[in-house]
């Protein structure tokens, strides 16, 4: 039994590494979204 969990465990790790990974990627992207709109609004406000 501890071998079998060790294995599942040992399969199981990456995956929430990786799930983990891309929501951090994924928070990031809509943050840059965010600051990237925020911005050329602002610079198109600015010039006009």
């Amino acid at each position: 039994m501890p071998s079998h969990l060790r294995m599942v465990s040992c399969k199981f790790i990456p995956f929430v590494q990786f799930f983990i990974y891309m929501k951090f990627l994924f928070l990031m992207y809509l943050k840059y979204i965010y600051y990237a709109s925020f911005w050329s609004n602002h610079l198109f406000v600015a010039l006009v």
